[in-house]
């Protein structure tokens, strides 16, 4: 499954992988967004996402920067990934 791309702001873009809607598109189902940890990229996700449609459900992996498709770290984002930053820095790396 390749991943697609949503411009967040000027500076950030975010892949996330998409399982469309379920087969049969009812009316009204549940969408699920799903955000993966540090350690992991969106993949994890990918056996639930093949899964979703035929279960009724829809599902929207989150891959968040720097990893895979999404915008990188800028030198200062990843230095406030190592010190904890200000809190004002956190604010604004919170953004995306």
């Amino acid at each position: 499954m390749s991943p697609a791309t949503l411009k967040v702001n000027d500076n950030v873009e975010l892949a996330y992988l998409d399982s469309r809607a379920p087969e049969g598109s009812p009316d009204y189902y549940t969408t699920i967004f799903v955000v993966h940890g540090m350690i992991f990229m969106s993949g994890v996700f990918e056996k639930m996402l093949a899964a979703a449609t035929k279960k009724g459900v829809h599902v929207v992996a989150i891959q968040h920067c720097p990893f895979s498709g999404s915008t990188p770290f800028s030198a200062e984002e990843f230095n406030i990934t190592l010190t904890g930053g200000t809190e004002a820095e956190c604010a604004v790396y919170l953004e995306a």
